[in-house]
C-alpha cells in the first residue's frame, strides 16, 4: 500500500512557475491513478504534503469529522474572519461540497 508522495520541484526563473506546476499536479495526478489502478492508492491526503487541487479534508476524515470541524469553526469563528484573512493552507469546505467518502478517522 502506497501511503504518500511528496513531489518537490524547484526552478529559478518565476515565469517558469504556471508550467511547473502544471507538470507536477500532472505527473501526481498520473502517480495516484495509477496507484489506484494498480489497488495501491490509500486515499488520505497529508495536509502539509497537498496542493491547492487536492480535495484534504473530503478525502482524510470522516464526514462526521468534516462536519465537526466545522460546528467548531462556525462557533469561533462565525463570521468567517479567520478564513477571509488567512490567504494560504487548505481551507474547510463549505456543507454540501463533501462528494468523497473515506474510510480514515485520524480526528
Amino acid at each position: 500500500m502506497i501511503s504518500g508522495i511528496l513531489i518537490l520541484v524547484t526552478w529559478t526563473d518565476p515565469a517558469d512557475e504556471p508550467a511547473i506546476n502544471e507538470a507536477t499536479n500532472t505527473l501526481g495526478a498520473w502517480g495516484e491513478a495509477e496507484a489506484r489502478r494498480r489497488g495501491l492508492l490509500n486515499d488520505f491526503v497529508y495536509l502539509n504534503y497537498a496542493n491547492e487541487r487536492q480535495r484534504v479534508y473530503e478525502r482524510s476524515v470522516t464526514p462526521k469529522d468534516l462536519d465537526k470541524m466545522r460546528a467548531i469553526q462556525k462557533k469561533y469563528d462565525s463570521s468567517g474572519t479567520f478564513e477571509s484573512l488567512w490567504r494560504g493552507g487548505c481551507k474547510l469546505p463549505k456543507k454540501g461540497s463533501n462528494t468523497g467518502t473515506t474510510e480514515h478517522d485520524e480526528l
